[in-house]
């Protein structure tokens, strides 16, 4: 489908169907557009192809069929390999020859006649009758045709950006993109062998109008791009934007709308971003306890995952959260028993985790933060 788009031009079929043009960089529009005008050029061919007579040996290829009392004993006469020119024409008349002139023309020595049986085909034509279909002129065609083409309307995806964007994320349209994107990584449409370089613009368009249409790999990736962080898409592409603090801000928005998607390192990403000041982001340390917060009950809701990967597991975004209680911050006052509370199921996941060492250090943080509360 996305190799279909990429070569595709919209046509009179397009609009009466009342379809969207097909999202492309300027640069495919420009090549589209010069290999339409070369295909519609006039193409000039010398051969002429002569219509030959059928052979003397074509009743051989026949097979043979078993007699009937209803079959028909036909004579077909296999004419020569010659041309009719003038010379059939009669000595008497000067005028061209008639189709039945020709048909009456019989020589022997120049014709063969093969005999053979064809089967009678039999047909009850009073209940036999002929369908009509939508192509068929009728009084009711007209009517026919607008109640189709209402239909096909009704059940067609979106093919640009923006009516993607407001049907809530067309997640095939952004298919689309994401494979052409894809494509353009591995040269699909370099036609230059000697270049082992693609466009890298043009692929980063279709990566964008991916991530638009809800593609979750495509955000993350689009958004890893723009923060200077690794990325599976698009590997040797960078961000063209030159200032730092525009990229962040690009960045920083999609990776806040892949965490929306439920992406739990977008989320982690986001959430040590407003906890420490990461990629031109104010410090929020309430925006960061509600991400915080967040993974930790999705984590609790997913007991299954034991590899974490590069991620921080949750007993370290549990004790995370507990020196934040411990410390306190904006309007909330330090909550010391909470903290240990946090520091116990800490521990109690380290352990989980195989990590005993780590666990006897929460448990010890709880000890003291419990104290807190006892001096109070």
């Amino acid at each position: 489908m996305a190799l279909f788009f990429h070569s595709h031009s919209c046509n009179s079929i397009c609009k009466r169907l009342n379809l969207t043009q097909f999202d492309l960089a300027t640069k495919e529009l420009d090549t589209l557009g010069s290999e339409i005008n070369s295909r519609s050029a006039t193409v000039v061919r010398g051969i002429e192809l002569l219509c030959e007579s059928p052979s003397c040996d074509l009743p051989s290829f026949f097979r043979p069929r078993s007699g009937s009392q209803k079959s028909d004993q036909r004579a077909i006469a296999i004419p020569p390999r010659r041309r009719y020119t003038s010379e059939y024409v009669s000595n008497e008349e000067s005028s061209p020859p008639t189709p039945e002139s020709i048909l009456e023309y019989n020589e022997a020595e120049d014709c063969d006649f093969v005999s053979f049986e064809l089967p009678d085909f039999s047909i009850d034509m009073k209940n036999s009758r002929r369908k009509r279909y939508f192509s068929e002129c009728s009084e009711d065609s007209g009517i026919r045709t607008k109640e189709l083409d209402k239909i096909f309307v009704h059940n067609a995806k979106p093919s640009c950006i923006v009516n993607g964007i407001e049907s809530e994320g067309n997640l095939i349209l952004g298919q689309v993109h994401l494979d052409l994107a894809l494509y353009h990584e591995v040269c699909r449409f370099v036609k230059d062998e000697t270049v082992s370089e693609y466009d890298k613009p043009t692929a980063l368009f279709h990566l964008r109008a991916a991530a638009d249409c809800g593609v979750l790999p495509a955000i993350i990736s689009y958004a890893r791009l723009h923060l200077g962080l690794p990325h599976d898409i698009l590997t040797d592409t960078w961000s063209e934007i030159k200032d730092e603090k525009e990229k962040n801000q690009i960045g920083f928005l999609y990776m806040q709308k892949a965490a929306l998607f439920g992406d739990r390192s977008a989320q982690l990403l986001i959430a040590h971003a407003y906890d420490y000041g990461q990629f031109d982001c104010d410090v929020n340390k309430v925006a960061a306890v509600h991400w915080y917060e967040h993974i930790e009950e999705q984590d609790s809701n997913d007991e299954e995952t034991i590899d974490w990967g590069v991620d921080d597991p949750p007993y370290m975004i549990l004790a995370r959260l507990a020196e934040i209680w411990r410390e306190g911050f904006e309007n909330n006052k330090a909550d010391p028993n909470k903290s240990g509370e946090l520091f116990t199921s800490a521990a109690e996941s380290a352990m989980t985790c195989m990590k005993g060492k780590l666990a006897n250090k929460y448990y010890m943080l709880a000890e003291e933060a419990w104290g807190e509360v006892e001096e109070e």
